[in-house]
């Protein structure tokens, strides 16, 4: 959870400039109480981290910096976090493993300490909302980041040095464009955990869509609004072989959804005679859904899909449903250089 300037306080008429930004990385138990959290902290273990004028210096020791946009991961059994920072050019998406320190303390409590060292951060290049991607039974050193969903573009990772290589690049005209776009609508990668599916042998994620799609402050947001997200899932054959399958058989896309408003779903049930404003239901105007994890049961209905989504970006939700639903949302195959038809009206 980044803590900071959010939305929650709009309409404004300027950012305070004196607000520190800080990443909190929180232990739930299984009922979502938070039993622990720890300001996630950069551990300097060499001279400078960063690119820009904005890098870090060594001597700022574990320094509370903003890891903008973090979201964690599991790669072989470790906890990654995917995250930016102004100490690198704007495209660059950073990954690091996840030095957590758990400790017991007291009946339902512990105490916990989270860094990443600089040492080990891998840039990947580049996007913005990268997903990534590891296969069952692969090398522990390289993960699979999804650069651009469609069209689509895969990179391979050696996490032990940093080195990226492109697996699967994008069609030629579109190759070094700063946003690739499928018509006239861009979608964005949302979550940065991608997990396995061996019922279908797929990786499944959760992509988002922004109209309009600038980011320009309105009346509505500070930045990006009216989002609404979708299922996708990539064929994991395309990772053993990138050409091997034709293009509507390497990714999968579903129909557009928003979830539930908070408000909304506080007045169930009962929501027509207990809150008449809450009677139709609706959707807060942000909904960023980064969190995405798959708890496996003994088959499709018994699964869970967990996703852990921002609102108006001041608060916090956790959304739930069976593998069977997510799968059920119409997923279809997609041309490479094609898009489905966005459900939503435009904005007026």
């Amino acid at each position: 959870m980044v803590l900071g300037v959010g939305q929650c306080s709009w309409p404004r008429a300027e950012i305070p400039q004196d607000i520190h930004e800080r990443t909190v990385i929180m232990a739930l138990d299984e009922d979502f109480n938070v039993i622990g959290q720890d300001t996630l902290r950069l551990h300097m273990d060499q001279d400078s981290w960063g690119r820009t004028d904005r890098r870090v210096r060594a001597g700022d020791d574990d320094a509370a910096i903003k890891f903008d946009d973090a979201k964690l991961l599991m790669h072989h059994g470790r906890v990654f976090v995917t995250f930016r920072n102004l100490a690198y050019p704007h495209k660059i998406q950073l990954l690091n493993p996840l030095a957590l320190d758990i400790q017991p303390n007291g009946p339902g409590q512990v105490d916990l300490r989270a860094r990443v060292e600089a040492s080990k951060t891998v840039e990947v290049c580049c996007g913005g909302n990268i997903g990534f991607m590891s296969p069952p039974g692969g090398d522990p050193d390289v993960i699979y980041a999804l650069v651009w969903i469609t069209p689509m573009q895969i990179t391979k990772i050696h996490l032990s040095t940093g080195v990226s290589e492109v697996h699967l690049d994008l069609p030629e005209d579109q190759q070094g464009a700063t946003q690739p776009k499928a018509g006239d609508t861009a979608i964005h990668g949302t979550s940065g955990n991608l997990p396995y599916i061996s019922e279908t042998n797929e990786f499944i994620g959760l992509a988002h869509i922004h109209r309009p799609t600038n980011r320009k402050r309105s009346k509505y947001a500070l930045h990006g609004h009216h989002y609404t997200h979708l299922y996708f899932a990539v064929s994991a054959d395309v990772l053993a072989d990138p050409n091997g399958k034709p293009w509507e058989e390497r990714l999968r896309m579903g129909n557009e959804f928003t979830f539930p408003s908070l408000a909304w779903a506080a007045a169930l049930p009962g929501a027509a005679a207990s809150a008449p404003d809450y009677a139709v239901e609706d959707s807060e105007i942000i909904q960023y859904a980064g969190g995405l994890s798959l708890h496996v049961g003994a088959g499709r209905e018994s699964s869970t899909v967990l996703v852990s989504y921002g609102v108006n970006d001041c608060e916090s939700a956790v959304y739930s449903m069976s593998l069977e639903e997510v799968l059920a949302t119409g997923l279809s195959g997609v041309e490479h250089d094609s898009l489905l038809a966005p459900l939503s009206s435009r904005l007026q």
